[in-house]
């Protein structure tokens, strides 16, 4: 996702671990991205918050 106002991807991310059994979240930055860059805080603590490395 591009442009993401409502910050669903952490959400979705928890919702793969879970349904794929995964042990964590790799999350790779693409360099110079700033939106990425901005979002990366947000899906670290919604990872975080439910025990996701």
């Amino acid at each position: 996702m591009l442009h993401d106002p409502e910050k669903k991807r952490g959400s979705l991310l928890v919702d793969m671990v879970r349904k794929n059994n995964a042990q964590g979240v790799v999350y790779l930055l693409t360099k110079f991205c700033d939106p990425e860059e901005f979002d990366a805080p947000i899906i670290k603590k919604q990872l975080d918050k439910k025990g996701i490395p």
